[in-house]
């Protein structure tokens, strides 16, 4: 995939993401909860699937089949959307993360470690990551 492609399957991934979660908040309006958070899920996954093809456009994971049927397996995308709930918090937990005086205290949750653990290990071959 090319450059320009995997910017423009970004840029998708994120509006797709946005128009979901506008489904989702119309539906919560109307007090149809089971079907917005059906909406907020698949916008979860969404933004997930951004993240990973944002990891392909650094050049952090190669783009591979491997990769390609993790943006269509809805327990990988799952995956990268507890490792994304991590990488956004709210304010109060943005500024404990980055307090000088906690640097020592700083460790990936255990959901965290899992989620990337189950990635490298059973979504996305540890070969495709790494590299070798």
């Amino acid at each position: 995939m090319s450059e320009p492609q995997v910017n423009h399957a970004i840029t998708a991934a994120l509006e797709n993401g946005a128009r979901l979660m506008d489904d989702a908040r119309l539906m919560m309006d109307f007090d149809r909860f089971p079907s917005a958070l059906s909406l907020a899920v698949l916008a979860q996954e969404e933004y997930a699937k951004a993240l990973l093809l944002s990891l392909v456009s650094a050049k952090a994971i190669p783009w591979s089949s491997d990769v390609r049927r993790a943006l269509h397996d809805h327990i990988c995308k799952q995956l990268v959307s507890v490792i994304l709930d991590f990488l956004s918090p709210n304010i109060e937990e943005f500024i404990l993360r980055h307090n000088p005086s906690t640097i020592g205290l700083r460790r990936l949750p255990t959901e965290v470690l899992d989620a990337i653990h189950i990635i490298c290990h059973e979504r996305i071959p540890a070969s495709v990551i790494g590299g070798g």
